[in-house]
């Protein structure tokens, strides 16, 4: 469910989704289904930013077909509103649409290009048309979990699609948020419960674990945690629970480092290191002031000092601590790290920030988020389409949630192959299969395979098959092309010839000579007549006559001859009609229920396909009228009326529906109530 009450900033500009045409014959509902399926969704146009964006991908593509987007109107009052749940603001609508004549049953479609109405433009329409749609992805899986301790709900802040959902409501005040490979968990500090969370579900674990400051899962799915109240830092490693130190004061970040605990007590302004194999503790860090919260990752720590509102990096190998924010708030409340950024919650300002190692920035990701002490990401370094939580580094492939690759290398052994392909192929990405790549490639018909080489010689081939015996194809050489198109004239020259008729042409014995000389013509001053007499025969040599018809004509007087054809002229039948009008247009159809105006030079189209008699069930089509730019058609029921208008071409222009029709009759010249 997007929850309306967050709002993101400083992010939009860095949302790049990415487009794709998807081809085919979907409805609505599935094209919806296909582009999830694809792990995309049907195209979200919410912002100009991204109409633009959509327009330039289709412009490069210079055509496309009618394509779904994902807005409809499939709600109680009818209102469009995207796949997203978002509303909609920015919109690309052709200026005589959306008609809304579906209801709460609408769905939103591109038009086509090439298309008469406007390619790139809106339209709305039922969702059963067989279109093709446009797919929009994510260019990142990247995704933030928080716990806003005044609602009790997780909420989920998706990088990819720039959304925020609420998951789970009512944990009260929480702690933590740290995850394995399954799960993500929280530390509910009103009743001192340890829950796991998974992608639908909430188990708690342990009771009665006392005020709990924070605490860490690492990649074996054992817990550690701190209590604030006896200052000691326990463990669980899903059979016993065992408590490790005693006293350690007022711990305000804990967080696991290969075999050490490193923790931050609040009123020493010290940082520890406990070796869990040797168990002793040591100071890593002297004299911070008010140390809040502190996270680890790459032989890097990372902790807040409340009194100095600054972020400090601990660099474990060299021993050294640099200020990479100073000043930026006094409550910070926890840290999370990861390859590439730091994130953090200022319950100061309650907003949720990122900093990127790389460029040395800050950028304000969510705002109003409230009161929160807890805060996860899982993100991709490298791009690779596997979360780092996945990609243990470890060279050892267990499975697609313990990879052993790298998560700052798309390609962990170099071989070509990414980490998600090897993984796809159920192969350990940190594994170089390129001398077996190359093992295959010099020999592959040994594997059953061609080679790119081989497919262009079997190109070659076919080439050659048809230019060295092209009549076999139905083709001709050029020295072959010119007796062709002689032996082709002539033959043409004979059809018409032999058929006339068949051309629109009369042969000469269907013409006669009148001039007043001939047999059967007799002149009376400017007047020539003459006899025609119709005979039957059953046997082309005694002939019946049945009929004599006798004409005059006037003989121009500055000609000198005159003739006449005999022959078949039939006029074409003219088309029934179904509706008319005072002055004299007609609405017909032929035999298909094509409606026309007039006749077949007219049609009349909505969205390119024909109208037809029964196009609108329970309606009649009761009468057309022209008008300057085109016609005004009325269709009546019992209880409703629609005037459509179409351009001069019978192009659908506009519908509106009209219960009194009288303002009407003045254009039709008629009474149409």
């Amino acid at each position: 469910m997007k929850n309306s009450l967050f709002t993101l900033f400083l992010f939009a500009t860095s949302l790049c989704a990415e487009f794709q045409v998807i081809e085919g014959s979907f409805t609505w509902h599935e094209a919806k289904a296909d582009a999830e399926a694809r792990g995309g969704r049907l195209a979200v146009l919410d912002t100009q930013d991204k109409i633009d964006a959509a327009n330039t991908y289709l412009q490069g593509l210079g055509t496309w077909p009618f394509l779904w987007i994902g807005l409809s109107t499939q709600t109680s009052d009818a209102s469009w509103i995207w796949i997203d749940g978002s509303n909609l603001t920015a919109s690309n609508w052709d200026p005589a649409e959306p008609s809304m004549e579906y209801g709460n049953q609408g769905y939103a479609f591109i038009y086509a290009n090439p298309f008469s109405k406007g390619p790139g433009l809106w339209d709305d329409t039922g969702g059963n048309e067989p279109y093709s749609y446009l797919l929009e992805t994510p260019d990142s899986i990247d995704k933030i979990y928080w716990i806003d301790d005044s609602s009790g709900s997780l909420e989920l802040l998706d990088l990819g699609w720039g959304s925020i959902d609420k998951l789970f409501n009512g944990f009260g005040s929480a702690i933590g948020l740290p995850q394995d490979e399954d799960s993500i968990y929280l530390i509910e500090r009103t009743n001192g419960k340890l829950y796991q969370l998974s992608e639908d579900a909430v188990v708690p674990l342990i009771e009665g674990m006392g005020d709990i400051s924070d605490f860490h899962v690492d990649q074996t799915g054992t817990i550690y945690w701190a209590d604030t109240i006896s200052g000691g830092i326990s463990y669980y490693n899903g059979f016993i629970i065992k408590n490790l130190l005693e006293n350690c004061g007022h711990v305000t970040g804990l967080t696991k480092h290969g075999d050490a605990l490193i923790f931050s007590e609040k009123n020493t302004g010290k940082i520890y290191s406990y070796n869990l194999n040797t168990e002793q503790v040591s100071t890593l860090i002297d004299g911070i002031g008010s140390p809040s919260t502190i996270t680890s990752i790459n032989d890097k720590l990372y902790f807040a000092d409340n009194d100095s509102g600054s972020i400090y990096q601990y660099d474990l190998s060299a021993q050294t601590v640099t200020e990479i924010i100073s000043g930026n708030s006094d409550n910070v409340s926890k840290l999370f790290a990861t390859y590439k950024d730091l994130y953090w919650v200022d319950n100061s300002s309650s907003k949720l920030y990122s900093y990127n190692f790389e460029q040395k920035s800050i950028q304000g990701l969510v705002q109003n988020i409230g009161h929160s002490n807890a805060i996860v990401a899982q993100v991709d370094t490298d791009g690779d389409g596997i979360y780092d939580l996945y990609e243990s580094n470890t060279g050892i492939y267990l499975n697609s949630k313990n990879t052993g690759s790298d998560p700052q290398v798309a390609d962990t052994n170099t071989d070509g192959i990414s980490d998600l392909e090897s993984i796809s192929l159920n192969l350990n990405p940190s594994v170089d299969y390129s001398p077996f790549i190359q093992v295959v490639q010099n020999d592959p018909a040994t594997y059953d395979l061609v080679t790119q080489d081989d497919l262009n010689q079997e190109r070659q081939e076919g080439q050659t098959d048809v230019t060295g015996n092209p009549s076999q194809y139905g083709l001709f050489t050029s020295s072959d092309l010119s007796d062709a198109q002689t032996s082709s004239r002539s033959e043409g020259q004979q059809d018409v010839i032999s058929s006339p008729s068949d051309y629109n042409l009369m042969g000469a014995e269907g013409v006669f000579d009148m001039r007043v000389s001939q047999p059967g013509i007799s002149t009376n001053a400017d007047k020539a007549s003459m006899n025609f007499t119709i005979q039957s025969s059953n046997d082309l040599e005694e002939w019946n006559n049945e009929e004599t018809i006798r004409r005059a004509y006037t003989m121009p007087s500055d000609k000198n001859f005159m003739r006449v054809s005999v022959g078949p002229q039939l006029e074409t039948e003219p088309l029934p009609s179904v509706a008319t009008d005072t002055y004299g247009d007609k609405l017909v159809y032929d035999e298909s229920n094509n409606l026309y105006v007039n006749d077949e030079n007219t049609p009349l189209k909505r969205n390119g396909e024909n109208l037809r008699t029964d196009t609108y069930t329970g309606y009649n089509f009761y009468a057309i009228e022209s008008t300057s730019s085109g016609y005004i058609c009325i269709l009546k029921s019992n209880t409703l009326n629609y005037v459509f208008t179409f351009d001069s071409y019978g192009n659908y222009t506009s519908l509106s529906a009209v219960v009194d029709l009288s303002a009407y009759e003045s254009d039709f010249g008629q009474s149409l109530n």
